[in-house]
């Protein structure tokens, strides 16, 4: 677990190591620069698109043990234990875990406009029925003798 008084950025960048990702990259990909890791920039706070970034992109973190450094890194060992042989995401992992997440999301919203578009359809279609419908309230047409 490391120190008790890491600071929320070194828990960062313990993080990626973790995920098997070098600390420079680590930054890069959650939207800061190593320099924001570095020296007593260490010590100041981190912006929230950093966190936001860090979240969308490794949801399994345990955002406790980010904040306090108690628990295990991840949500999941957290709450119920690791089954034998198990293994952690690994930065790559995670990458298509979100691609996967992101086209779910996609097909969601295409579903729901194409359910939009077929009740459209169907309201438009009962509209052309109703008109193609005799009026039933038109005198009956007479008949002439032959």
């Amino acid at each position: 677990m490391g120190n008790k008084f890491s600071t929320i950025k070194e828990r960062i960048l313990q993080y990626g190591k973790y995920q098997g990702i070098g600390h420079k990259k680590f930054a890069i990909k959650i939207g800061m620069t190593y320099g924001s890791f570095t020296g007593d920039a260490i010590n100041s706070s981190i912006n929230s698109s950093a966190i936001d970034n860090l979240l969308s992109l490794f949801p399994e973190i345990n955002l406790h043990w980010l904040f306090t450094e108690e628990g295990e890194m991840d949500r999941e060992t957290s709450h119920s234990v690791a089954e034998p042989g198990a293994e952690y995401k690994t930065g790559k992992e995670a990458e298509i875990n979100l691609a996967h997440q992101k086209h779910i999301a996609t097909q969601g919203e295409y579903i729901s406009m194409l359910k939009s578009k077929i009740s459209d359809l169907e309201k438009e279609l009962d509209k052309v029925k109703d008109e193609k419908k005799p009026d039933t309230y038109s005198k009956p047409s007479e008949e002439k003798p032959v």
